[in-house]
């Protein structure tokens, strides 16, 4: 299907460029029939830096969460290997502290584990590291309130680990890299062609932004993720519109709806989050079945099952500081122009 930009978004993005929100961005918005693609600004806000394009890789960010991390549980519990309701502690025995033993797999994608929301890790040597995390007491008991939390998927990281039976540390994201070849899509970890990478804070070109994922060597549950906006817009496609042959679509629809916890606010759905009511980042035009996550860099998809629709938008607004918030103000509006287009017409 050919694609094109469209003048409205790029337009609004443009702007978003004036107010310094982001240096630049890529967007693909997709329904069945109709698709926008669009590259704006540079890298960097000089505008002698490289222009954004189709190959450009952006730092994902906590995008790795459900891109990677999700899609791998999901592969897991399509093969029979990953049973949601199963005790962290039977697999990863080094998970231990008062009330852990209650932790489950479900609870790491729901982000009610108890979990810390993040812990400077990073700080900590590298024989140490892992038993940090691990270790990590409970701030709730399981299931009892819902906590965005980076520490559930690095701890979920080594449970997927743990279920390949592979020696390899990264063996838990070989699922996903086989899902990435059958879509020949460009998303992986540590980029070697480094001018290709977007900038984030402090000039990082090519190396992750998020510490954690950094002292891990750049590849974790939580973050390390690259990719270009065509790779990212593949999955996003086959998240949104199907592809039984490729992934479980039964399933799949079973763990992107919001689930029934015991926490009444949450709008976790099973490692992606649902739309909220209060100042929801996809705008006021997507349904409340709609489901997606966002990147601390500046990276955001939101899909709408009821209109069969997606949205993906990629910045670097972290370039030259995270104290950045403008885009914030900005996403809702693009979600909105782009619900407009793909579903109202011109």
């Amino acid at each position: 299907m050919p694609t094109e930009a469209h003048p409205k978004l790029d337009s609004l993005l443009r702007q978003g460029i004036a107010d310094q929100a982001f240096p630049g961005a890529a967007y693909a918005c997709l329904a069945r029939g109709k698709e926008f693609t669009g590259y704006i600004g540079n890298q960097t806000y000089d505008l002698d830096s490289p222009a954004i394009s189709d190959h450009s890789l952006f730092d994902l960010a906590s995008l790795t969460k459900v891109l990677v991390t999700t899609t791998a549980a999901l592969l897991q519990a399509m093969d029979g290997a990953l049973i949601l309701d199963q005790a962290i502690q039977e697999l990863v025995p080094d998970f231990i502290g008062k009330g852990k033993e209650n932790v489950t797999i479900r609870h790491l994608l729901q982000h009610n584990s108890g979990l810390p929301a993040h812990r400077e890790f990073w700080k900590l040597s590298d024989a140490e590291r892992w038993r940090g995390i691990l270790s990590e007491p409970l701030e709730a008991p399981a299931g009892d309130r819902t906590a965005y939390s980076c520490v559930g998927f690095l701890v979920l990281q080594q449970v997927l680990q743990t279920l390949t039976g592979e020696r390899y540390d990264d063996a838990w994201t070989w699922g996903f890299h086989r899902l990435c070849s059958k879509l020949d899509a460009e998303l992986l970890f540590n980029p070697t062609n480094t001018s290709r990478c977007v900038p984030t804070e402090g000039g990082l070109q090519g190396v992750v932004h998020d510490e954690n994922a950094r002292s891990l060597g750049g590849i974790a549950g939580n973050a390390g993720l690259f990719g270009t906006l065509e790779g990212v817009r593949k999955l996003v496609n086959l998240v949104t519109f199907g592809e039984p042959s490729v992934l479980d679509t039964r399933l799949l629809n079973q763990w992107r709806v919001r689930q029934a916890v015991k926490d009444a606010s949450s709008t976790r759905a099973l490692g992606w989050d649902t739309r909220s009511d209060i100042g929801p980042m996809s705008g006021s035009r997507f349904s409340s079945d709609s489901f997606g996550h966002s990147g601390f860099t500046g990276t955001s998809i939101w899909i709408d099952p009821n209109a069969e629709i997606g949205v993906v938008l990629l910045t670097n607004r972290v370039f030259p500081t995270r104290d950045n918030l403008r885009l914030q103000a900005l996403r809702p509006r693009f979600h909105d122009l782009a619900f407009e287009l793909l579903c109202e017409g011109e």
